[in-house]
């Protein structure tokens, strides 16, 4: 998944820090509830995707968006499946 939040993260890469250890800080923190550094890319790119489904999923049921709209971007085919699957 690390790399789809990277792709939501995107517009921040100059202030947020995308190395492996922000990879295992942001496990860490889904695991066992460690604190998250505020400058960790994935952590960044994983709120801007939360906010970004919801979105989406909204806009779809009023009918502001279709899903073969989202197909047409960069997203992973494998990603937008599981997320708009119903």
């Amino acid at each position: 998944m690390c790399e789809v939040y990277r792709l939501f993260a995107k517009d921040w890469e100059q202030c947020c820090d995308f190395s492996e250890e922000m990879m295992v800080e942001l496990f860490y923190s889904e695991s066992y509830g460690e604190e998250v550094s505020p400058n960790n890319g994935f952590y960044v790119g994983k709120r801007y995707l939360n906010l970004n489904v919801a979105m989406w999923k909204e806009d779809i049921q009023k009918g502001l968006l279709f899903k073969h709209e989202l197909y047409e971007d960069h997203y992973p085919h494998w990603w937008l499946d599981k997320i708009l699957r119903n």
